[in-house]
């Protein structure tokens, strides 16, 4: 009962109270049915200097229209104090889901009737999921990373299926705007189609890698990182191929230049200052699930501190000719973050003042390495990261 009083205030105070949370902002939006008969819009007057931008944006106009014909089909004005939108789908036959900022999506037929609106949150999720996988900010709840939307028709029913990162599908019947309790047969339609898109999805971002490898943000980018992660989780191995030529990707997800515990000397590696190949960490993670050990590529790149206070890139290079599973037992306490990387390389993952990799061997582990303002303080070996969710956590938040 706490975790839902919580869950409802956070919410409401990022609903009405917009003030107190993390400027947020909603650009006009389209999308277009996968057969391109249908486009969906939606634009805010609030939207229209695009020098300006307002956070919050409200007062969405959306309009169903006829691509061939350039025809509205139908119009639905959103008043200033309903949600902003944050997503748009359309099916094949017209049929449309808008994804709102409060956490909701509202259903409308070819006609612009609205079949209704349910909460994706409070409804479509179990406790278990609300306490254990939503993580709270003042950007409101977060939990969406990685998450695959998508339309079906099975047995005359039209669906509309969310999967998240942790991999169960949330199901709504969009003609009758409901949620659904779905079994064993449309589950396995659902994991079909899932397993078709993340083939497809895979196929067109090693032929576009070159397009978003050395960018950041890249639309490109975030399509290929939720196919590499999705092969993983469904136990694509046919998919091992187009992952061993994506992890050769430098695409940056995240960098940060915060504090550490840890004071390097002038030319010393800053653990502090740092940024993350996020499409190696990964197809790295993806690999292993399905049983394939990755080449030893860094999945974080370091800052090295320079004597006028500034702070220059480098990246520690990885010596194949010693792996860092032969040479993990050499880490000993004490030692500086140069001779650590001398001898494992970067780690696969980092938290404040912990370095995490994952050993690969026959009986592989986690290496968990802490730091103070001397050293390494702490070597810890644990359950490899990816037999469990502590990296899907990371990366999908």
């Amino acid at each position: 009962m706490k975790f839902r009083f919580f869950l409802r205030i956070s919410v409401l105070l990022f609903q009405l109270l917009p003030a107190l949370a993390t400027d947020l902002f909603f650009p006009d939006q389209k999308a277009v049915s996968e057969n391109g008969l249908y486009r969906i819009e939606a634009r805010s007057p609030e939207n229209r200097n695009a020098r300006k931008r307002v956070a919050f944006a409200r007062s969405f106009a959306y309009q169903l229209i006829e691509t061939k014909s350039g025809k509205t089909l139908w119009n639905f004005q959103a008043g200033p104090h309903d949600p902003s939108c944050s997503g748009l789908h359309v099916d094949n036959d017209g049929w449309t889901v808008i994804e709102d900022a409060w956490g909701g999506l509202s259903f409308f037929s070819p006609k612009g009737e609205k079949t209704g609106r349910l909460d994706i949150i409070e409804k479509g999720m179990t406790a278990r999921e609300r306490r254990d996988r939503i993580q709270h900010s003042t950007a409101g709840p977060m939990w969406e990373g990685f998450s695959l939307w998508y339309f079906l028709k099975i047995d005359g029913r039209r669906l509309f299926v969310i999967r998240p990162w942790w991999g169960r599908q949330i199901i709504a019947d969009v003609t009758e705007g409901s949620w659904i309790d779905a079994g064993k047969p449309v589950k396995e339609v659902c994991i079909a189609y899932e397993r078709q898109w993340t083939t497809e999805a895979l196929f067109q971002s090693v032929e576009t890698l070159d397009k978003w490898n050395n960018g950041c943000c890249a639309p490109e980018a975030h399509v290929a990182t939720k196919a590499a992660f999705l092969a993983g989780k469904l136990g694509m191995v046919d998919a091992i191929p187009m992952l061993r030529k994506l992890q050769d990707s430098v695409y940056v997800g995240n960098s940060s230049s915060g504090t550490s515990n840890y004071e390097p000397a002038v030319g010393g590696i800053d653990p502090a200052n740092w940024t993350q190949f996020t499409m190696r960490q990964v197809v790295h993670q993806s690999l292993r699930r399905l049983g394939e050990a990755p080449l030893p590529y860094p999945c974080i790149q370091f800052g090295v501190k320079a004597a006028e206070g500034r702070t220059k890139r480098k990246l520690p290079p990885a010596d194949s000719k010693q792996p860092r599973d032969e040479n993990v037992a050499s880490v000993q306490k004490g030692m500086k973050p140069e001779e650590v990387v001398r001898l494992i390389g970067a780690p696969d993952f980092k938290e404040q003042d912990e370095w995490a990799y994952d050993i690969d061997r026959p009986k592989p582990f986690r290496l968990t390495l802490t730091w103070d303002k001397e050293g390494v303080t702490s070597i810890k070996r644990g359950i490899p990261g990816w037999k469990t969710e502590d990296w899907d956590r990371i990366l999908a938040y």
